[in-house]
């Protein structure tokens, strides 16, 4: 007998090994065009270019059905302007989106020259690859799980005989037996996955416990009566939850402590934390008009109107014991008065003039199914709200009134600023009787947007509060809306926040401002 060739000896004999093979061959070929579809590498963006970082993602990465919607976050840094699909934004944000058309980031670089990034959202009914993959990693388990089950075989059929199993079906029994199997394969699998080819947000997502994702940096903590804070675990926060460099208490004696009040324009959105206002207040006034005691405390926050304005004073601002403080709020008062009904703005209900699109800013503590498999499941199937967003979140408020059929113009005018008045008039009394100097400014925004009359018409309003405010309460006040120059180059496409040449000209403004009016000791 001739001897075997060395492919001959390779080559398995048994027709069972050789089906084996084949049937694990096509399940792992099943499952790799299963995960391609799920998270294709189009379906985020993070990279560094032309000195910017740009972090561009939908979540899920993938819908069931056509024009199912998803969630597009975006985090971009040292970018002039952004659109996402064409619509201006700030720096960090997410919004949802029906896809109709897949999500594109555009963004315009620091030189001027622009950048498109396009996510690719599969739609798994109508991907083919998605459909393969599914037929062959079904098709393929009886054929891999036979030499599995082959050794429990006997267990099996002593199992099936006894008198009590007898009664069932067979079949349904192994069909049964196979599908727990096949979830078990497939929960290690996707935990295997997850952790080592994952992304953090796919961890939180499908792998962490509450008390991990807890652990995870948030941009925002709730806080009683405030509502919510910047968290103190951001990496541009410091351990009290402000924007900026630690801040120590009590106040050393030769302080000066000045805190800027007010909403994302005085946070600074479309800036880094060294080019706020505050941030340049400070150093404007210590290098150019040697106030070398002057400390500037950045106490705003996104989304911050005249109330958690007033209240964070009480709560918060005091316990810094400033000597003076700025207070810079209008746009976020207008938001009620457009989004909700007259009914609902004044009287004796929940909201009576608060941001009824914001809701409540509370904290979860329902925990979560730990098993991998039903989370990705659950939550692309919206059984379970999206972990990465668990942590804490804003609550619709429960009102009995209904959203009027009136014209936004019509709403704004029948929801007159009382609250806006209301809420700085107090501010200021609470200053005052806490020997704590207040400092008004009128609010700017880019006089060549194109907004509506209605709302230029509030901004206006408010602006006159804040000037017979100053006169009544004898409020040292600077006209920022009249003075700051009408130049483009300040301000993002939104008009309403600034980029830090626009921060650095409010900021010297208002230190000339200072300075002259004898406010600040040598």
């Amino acid at each position: 007998m001739p001897p075997m060739s060395k492919a001959t000896r390779m080559t398995p004999r048994n027709p069972i090994t050789r089906g084996f093979l084949v049937a694990a061959g096509l399940g792992i070929c099943g499952l790799v065009l299963i995960l391609s579809v799920i998270r294709p590498a189009s379906s985020y963006v993070n990279i560094q270019e032309r000195e910017a970082s740009i972090f561009f993602e939908a979540d899920p990465p993938y819908v069931t059905l056509p024009g199912d919607c998803v969630t597009v976050r975006w985090r971009v840094e040292n970018i002039r302007e952004i659109y996402v699909n064409e619509q201006a934004q700030i720096g960090e944000g997410q919004r949802q989106t029906c896809l109709e058309t897949s999500p594109i980031l555009r963004v315009k670089f620091q030189d001027e020259t622009e950048g498109s990034y396009t996510l690719s959202v599969p739609t798994l009914v109508i991907s083919p690859l998605f459909w393969l993959g599914l037929i062959l990693l079904i098709g393929t388990l009886p054929t891999i799980l036979r030499p599995i089950l082959s050794p429990l075989a006997p267990v099996l059929k002593r199992v099936i005989q006894s008198p009590t199993v007898r009664a069932l079906p067979q079949k349904l029994a192994l069909i049964a037996f196979g599908i727990l199997l096949a979830c078990v394969m497939l929960e290690v699998g996707l935990r295997f996955y997850f952790l080592r080819y994952g992304s953090q947000d796919d961890r939180i997502k499908y792998l962490y416990s509450l008390e991990e994702v807890r652990q995870q940096t948030n941009i925002l903590v709730p806080m009683p009566y405030v509502n919510y804070i910047p968290s103190p675990g951001f990496p541009e926060h410091n351990s009290l939850g402000y924007r900026g460099p630690e801040i120590e208490i009590p106040r050393p004696e030769n302080i000066y402590r000045i805190v800027a009040l007010g909403g994302s324009t005085t946070y600074g959105s479309a800036t880094k934390p060294e080019d706020s206002y505050p941030a340049q207040l400070q150093n404007i006034l210590r290098d150019q008009y040697d106030y070398a005691n002057v400390e500037v405390i950045n106490g705003g926050m996104v989304g911050y109107s005249s109330w958690e304005t007033l209240v964070s004073f009480e709560f918060r601002i005091l316990e810094l014991e400033p000597d003076m403080i700025i207070l810079y709020d209008s746009v976020n008062d207008i938001i009620p008065r457009e989004q909700i009904s007259v009914d609902c703005y004044r009287g004796h209900n929940t909201l009576r003039g608060l941001n009824g699109t914001k809701g409540f800013w509370v904290e979860r503590d329902d925990p979560f199914i730990p098993s991998a498999l039903y989370r990705l499941v659950a939550v692309n199937l919206g059984w379970m709200q999206n972990p990465l967003v668990l942590n804490s979140w804003f609550d619709p408020p429960q009102v009995s009134c209904q959203l009027d059929d009136l014209p936004l113009d019509e709403r704004v005018a029948q929801n007159p600023p009382i609250y806006f008045e209301r809420n700085l008039r107090n501010t200021i009394a609470l200053a005052q009787t806490n020997d704590v100097q207040p400092v008004l400014s009128t609010w700017a925004y880019y006089l060549d947007q194109d907004r509506p009359e209605y709302w230029r018409e509030a901004v206006d309003e408010n602006n006159e509060i804040i000037r017979q405010l100053a006169e009544e309460r004898d409020v040292p006040i600077y006209d920022l809306a009249h003075n700051l120059p009408l130049n483009r180059e300040f301000w993002s496409d939104d008009g309403i926040h600034m980029y830090a040449p626009g921060t650095l000209e409010q900021a010297q403004e208002y230190a000339a401002f200072l300075d002259g009016a004898g406010l600040l000791p040598k």
